[in-house]
């Protein structure tokens, strides 16, 4: 089952064309409200969502749908969306962020994936065989230290870091020590291979160990 939100009626008509299929069951959303409703009431195992400029209505559906019994894995995609924007939606949760159009085509096979790796029995816990979160719930990370790990994924260095936020290498190397921590690792290609493993929205980086 997968929930398709979009509060644009073409863009909802291309997602459900994109997804149909024979193993997809299609349910469609065009309020926040609605959205809501369905994300309460009906057990998901995908939620494709659209944002546009005002992401705050799509990261509360990501937010509501981790307070599920089993949380559906949370695709979004973004419309004129900025790089802040990208960084509070992986730390609201979503699986995937793909940049509406040039990403698109990586959505049916995103969910099919998505799909085969929930298909088998969902224990108790809400978490399939092989499932991990990518921080403990106490252990997210700040505003500053998530800018640091977006600059890191984009494969700059500490001093390039520094000069793009306007801080310097000390605090750079602060910050990275306290992402360390909380990921329980001790280098960037750790912290590189932890995230590769446990997060699948990191698979869409280019990075330079």
């Amino acid at each position: 089952r997968i929930l398709i939100y979009s509060r644009d009626r073409s863009m909802l008509d291309s997602m459900h064309e994109c997804l149909k299929s024979r193993n997809n069951l299609l349910v469609t959303a065009m309020s926040t409200p609605e959205a809501q409703s369905l994300i309460r009431n009906e057990l998901f195992g995908v939620l494709v969502l659209v944002g546009k400029n005002d992401m705050k209505p799509v990261l509360d559906l990501v937010r509501s749908a981790h307070q599920a019994p089993c949380p559906p894995a949370c695709i979004i995609i973004g419309i004129n969306t900025d790089r802040d924007a990208i960084i509070r939606a992986l730390n609201a949760g979503c699986s995937y962020f793909l940049d509406y159009p040039r990403e698109l085509e990586k959505l049916r096979e995103i969910v099919d994936g998505l799909a085969r790796k929930r298909s088998g029995v969902i224990p108790e816990n809400g978490h399939t065989e092989g499932e991990r979160s990518v921080l403990p719930i106490d252990e997210e990370l700040s505003r500053r230290e998530n800018e640091i790990l977006f600059h890191l994924l984009s494969g700059r260095n500490n001093r390039e870091i520094s000069n793009e936020l306007g801080i310097s290498e000390k605090t750079v190397k602060n910050h990275l020590w306290k992402i360390y921590r909380k990921f329980k690792v001790e280098s960037r290609t750790q912290l590189f291979n932890h995230l590769l493993r446990s997060c699948p929205c990191m698979s869409s980086f280019a990075v330079k160990v």
